[in-house]
């Protein structure tokens, strides 16, 4: 995969604040909490594990399925919610599931060199720029197939894979060459964006 700053919002400090580009269709906010999105274009569904106001569906997202059918949406947003369930592959698979072809789904996370990564007592999962390397579309074309991973090489689950590495601090954001900097050092990336393209 090759780190890329082509999409999403140029802005570094949109962590509590971030709201996707959706002009149209059907999307699913995993995880909601108290970020509730309405648009009078896009028909949303806020999801959650518990009950508040402005939360459409309770579901425990640890329980599959979920209850939605197959090709229901064109864009999914977890926002801080994959590090907390119980598993990295279940949910991707399924929200895979319920896309339709050609939907986005976008994941923001802690990055897994940073504080924040292990600076909660509920985070159980930990992501990097490989972590869905192994549903990357290009990883099989007919002659590179890898099935030393029998999983992700005998199911449909596929996408296309983008992402970018997020600083949120006040004054790690201008530190030049960060990217060789995350080499050497932890903390210097707050969180990775994903931007999966559903391939069906």
């Amino acid at each position: 995969m090759k780190k890329s700053l082509r999409f999403g919002p140029r802005k570094v400090d949109f962590y509590h604040n971030y709201k996707p580009n959706v002009k149209r269709g059907t999307a699913l906010n995993m995880g909601c909490g108290f970020h509730i999105f309405k648009d009078k274009n896009v028909k949303w569904t806020n999801l959650d594990a518990y009950p508040a106001k402005g939360v459409d569906k309770v579901h425990n997202m640890n329980k599959f399925p979920y209850p939605f059918k197959a090709n229901t949406f064109d864009f999914i947003i977890c926002d801080n919610v994959m590090e907390h369930l119980d598993s990295i592959i279940k949910p991707i698979e399924e929200l895979w599931k319920i896309s339709k072809p050609n939907a986005v789904i976008e994941i923001i996370t802690p990055y897994i060199q940073s504080r924040g990564a292990f600076g909660h007592i509920d985070h159980q999962q930990y992501f990097d720029e490989s972590t869905y390397f192994w549903y990357d579309a290009k990883r099989f074309h007919k002659d590179k197939v890898d099935l030393r991973d029998v999983r992700t090489s005998l199911n449909k689950v596929r996408f296309k894979i983008d992402y970018r590495l997020i600083t949120t601090g006040r004054f790690r954001r201008y530190l030049p060459f960060k990217y060789i900097f995350n080499s050497f050092f932890w903390n210097v990336y707050d969180l990775i964006h994903y931007r999966l393209e559903v391939i069906k």
